[in-house]
């Protein structure tokens, strides 16, 4: 495995992780949304 590939599959990996992050984040958001005001 050559210094090239290792970088592609560091991105990918990073890339994956952020779109999960942001994936949980708007689900959260959405939840929050959703949810009557508690006050």
């Amino acid at each position: 495995m050559n210094i090239l590939e290792r970088i592609l599959e560091a991105k990918r990996a990073e890339v994956a992780a952020a779109k999960e992050m942001l994936g949980e984040a708007a689900v959260a958001a959405r939840a929050r949304a959703q949810s009557p005001p508690r006050d």
